[in-house]
């Protein structure tokens, strides 16, 4: 009945070089990993690496079975490729085959769940080598032999076609089909694949899709816990601009994480925690007023200094002050001694914004921009470390530059115009108030006030005069 097989082809021929191809490289590939686990420091100590490397030999054995299988299997077949074997050797391979493709699904059904255990149920890998690991693994172990040695007993591993595989499968391979009287073995091997392979790879992949549903669905709640569950979703919340909408759900993780009980030493440890960052961010606090105070001190002293050089800065008001000396605390607080610590961060500190503001430099710099607002920032920075620290005046820039630039020279006259504008216009306003007290006392007529040409004793005379008028 073997000849109504057709003989084999160059794509047959092909198909089981490949085979045996990719069986090698597995099986080189597994054994490479496995003696890089049992020479690693650890070895076999945990569960993980133990299931690992029964997952890495089941997978060497059933490669090397299918490397083995087309020259294992019986010579006097007609359509054999490469057999040189007979009818003992097909059968031991096919004994190691079915071993190896055995552990290989079952020992991954054991990897997931092994995670299963440690995820889901927070299980330790001691308590589940002590409990659970070693009877799983016998329990494939024995499965897989008891199944495999009867599998031998009954004949059932005989050559597929070709010769490329020694397997549970009638021989001749379609005697089943046609009569199983002239099958001379395996006769019911149609029964052993059914019971051997379909029905423990079925129960097998049951497995392993619950148990990988079961932890993806525990890792989506735990996940789902951990974030705010949107309140009135769906209603009230047709404004696209809304920010609850608008937000994913990671933005606002581990915001309605439930406080974990704490025990009384927990708590007495937390308290002392958080008293030593309480007392750190006040000494912080109590530093930064004091570097405030000193400034606002070095900035009063300099202003003070240099209004004999420049009369120009006696006139500035209050409001052509930068802000940060306006927001400076007024209280005056004696000035603490810094640790040496504190000292070599503070020397090491960059130049930036912030720390140029708590500089002692930084008011000296205002000061000059306000001396000369024509200077940018940086120049004036400049300026006043080249004058070693102090803010120069207008005669000591152009007495230190032969060649001053003559624009500046002509500003100068501009300036001083300005300035007597300026007093102009405020005298103006004064003589403008002046006229209406006059006209209001007029119609009250308190006409003899208006006799009196110093302004002094205009002033006092109209205080008395609404002292008299809210007597009356």
């Amino acid at each position: 009945m073997s000849s109504s097989i057709p003989l084999p082809t160059p794509s047959i021929v092909a198909s089981q070089i490949v085979r045996c191809v990719t069986a090698s490289v597995s099986c080189v590939a597994s054994s490479i990993l496995a003696l890089m686990i049992w020479n690693s420091e650890t070895g076999l100590q945990s569960p993980y690496s133990r299931i690992i490397f029964g997952l890495l030999i089941g997978d060497i054995i059933n490669s090397l079975a299918v490397l083995i299988s087309p020259f294992a299997s019986p010579s006097d077949n007609i359509d054999k490729v490469f057999s040189i074997g007979n009818v003992r050797s097909c059968e031991v391979t096919g004994l190691f085959l079915y071993i190896g493709g055995f552990m290989v699904p079952y020992y991954t059904l054991f990897l997931t769940y092994y995670f299963l255990k440690r995820v889901k149920y927070k299980v330790t890998p001691q308590d589940f080598a002590k409990r659970e690991e070693r009877y799983i693994r016998r329990f494939i172990m024995v499965v897989a032999i008891v199944i495999a040695i009867v599998v031998f007993i009954r004949g059932d591993y005989n050559a597929a076609p070709y010769g490329s595989m020694c397997a549970i499968a009638p021989r001749p391979f379609d005697c089943i089909a046609q009569d199983r009287e002239e099958c001379t073995r395996g006769k019911y091997a149609d029964m052993t694949v059914l019971f051997a392979q379909i029905i423990p790879y079925a129960i097998c992949f049951t497995l392993l899709v619950y148990i990988l549903s079961s932890l993806t669905r525990h890792v989506y709640v735990t996940e789902s816990q951990l974030t705010p569950i949107e309140q009135g979703k769906g209603k009230g919340n047709d404004n696209p601009n809304n920010d609850n909408n608008a937000a994913p759900p990671t933005r606002k993780r581990y915001e309605s994480v439930k406080p974990i009980a704490i025990d009384p030493l927990n708590a007495k440890r937390l308290e002392m925690v958080l008293k030593t960052r309480k007392e750190t961010e006040s000494s912080k606090v109590s530093q930064e007023h004091s570097f405030h105070n000193d400034d606002a001190d070095q900035v009063n002293k300099l202003e003070n200094g240099n209004v004999h050089r420049e009369p120009n800065l006696s006139s500035l008001s209050q409001q052509d002050e930068p802000q940060e000396l306006q927001a400076r605390p007024q209280e005056s607080q004696a000035p603490q001694a810094q640790p040496p610590k504190q000292e070599e961060e503070t020397i090491k500190m960059k130049l930036t914004k912030e720390a140029a503001k708590q500089s002692i430099l930084y008011p000296k710099v205002q000061a000059l921009k306000k001396l000369i607002p024509e200077l940018p920032i940086f120049i004036c920075f400049i300026l006043v470390v080249l004058h070693g620290g102090e803010v120069p005046s207008v005669a000591d820039l152009l007495s230190s530059t032969p060649n001053a630039d003559p624009m500046q020279q002509e500003d100068e006259p501009c300036r001083q115009e300005e300035d007597e504008a300026f007093e102009e216009n405020n005298h103006r306003k004064k003589k403008k108030k002046r006229d209406s007290i006059a006209s209001w006392i007029e119609r009250l007529g308190w006409g003899d006030l208006l006799s009196y040409d110093s302004s002094d004793e205009f002033d006092s005379k109209v205080e008395r005069a609404m002292r008299e008028f809210e007597a009356m």
